[in-house]
């Protein structure tokens, strides 16, 4: 399952902070082997390429459904993603961690989501 924005440099598609300029920040999680030219950042491997370097730039939009609930996925990681809580539907929401005190956003199992749809938007190199 993917969500959010996505390069492909070297024949590899990385997670990238969204761009906004000329340049491509790569992420790949820490757990797998550092590639040459990543550096160390907090939980990422992590490599700035400049944009006309990778071949490939797209953004992925996914939902799904939470124990009941239509959630966003902003992010995921290995086996978890990071959901936003969107409103609507039929569950235990006060229950939920992630939305006691107003929060909408939590983190969860990816096993637990459903009904998951990617959408991919091309994006200009």
């Amino acid at each position: 399952m993917r969500a959010g924005s996505y390069a492909e440099f070297e024949g590899r598609v990385f997670e990238i902070v969204p761009p906004d300029s000329g340049s491509i920040r790569l992420l790949l999680p820490k757990s797998e082997t550092q590639p040459p030219g990543f550096e160390p950042y907090r939980q990422w491997w992590t490599k700035l390429v400049e944009r006309s370097d990778v071949s490939r730039l797209f953004t992925v939009e996914t939902t799904a459904v939470w124990r009941g609930l239509p959630v966003i996925v902003a992010r995921t990681d290995g086996s978890s993603a990071l959901i936003r809580y969107f409103g609507g539907g039929h569950g235990p929401v006060e229950e939920l961690p992630m939305v006691q005190g107003g929060d909408r956003e939590g983190g969860v199992p990816i096993d637990e989501l459903t009904s998951v749809v990617e959408v991919y938007h091309e994006l200009a190199i």
